[in-house]
């Protein structure tokens, strides 16, 4: 939705106390140049996915990827709402740009601010994620085995680690 030259996220309050994807776009919606404004509401399909709130993927979801899926629910969503052909064109191409390289399963790059801070807030969320698990893992002032996604780094969990 676009009002006052800002694009609108939506995302549960439920997530509200976890550091996660919504969260950081919260976190950077007044960044310099860019025009992400971020809402809370009871919806938020595309921000259970991103903090990895579902268990397994529908058949849908398994042969066509959640890529595709969001493009095609925007689409949907923004017929519904009456959104604007630039609007829905920009947060279906935040979706297909968001793993910013074609090996990594986008079919573009990112090609406007909003785009390119998606994607590396999506790299923030993942990697925070990693941390945080591979941290509960452990007792403080011990390192974790080697984790494989972050270039299988032994994660240090500080003494002073608060619960």
């Amino acid at each position: 939705m676009r009002t006052g030259g800002g694009v609108f996220f939506c995302y549960p309050a439920s997530l509200e106390p976890r550091l996660s994807f919504a969260s950081l776009l919260s976190c950077l919606a007044d960044a310099p140049g860019g025009s992400i404004r971020v809402s809370r509401s009871g919806s938020g399909t595309l921000a259970r996915l991103a903090t990895g709130l579902v268990d397994d993927y529908s058949a849908e979801g398994k042969m066509l990827g959640h890529i595709i899926m969001g493009v095609e629910q925007i689409g949907r969503a923004a017929k519904e709402v009456d959104l604007d052909a630039e609007t829905t064109l920009l947060l279906q191409h935040m979706v297909l740009s968001h793993h910013n390289q074609p090996e990594f399963g986008s079919p573009r790059y990112p090609m406007f601010i909003e785009a390119e801070m998606l994607h590396h807030l999506d790299v923030l969320d993942a990697r925070m994620d990693d941390f945080a698990q591979a941290q509960s893992c452990i007792e403080p002032g011990s390192f974790s085995e080697p984790v494989f996604h972050l270039d299988k780094r032994r994660i240090y969990r500080p003494a002073m680690t608060q619960e």
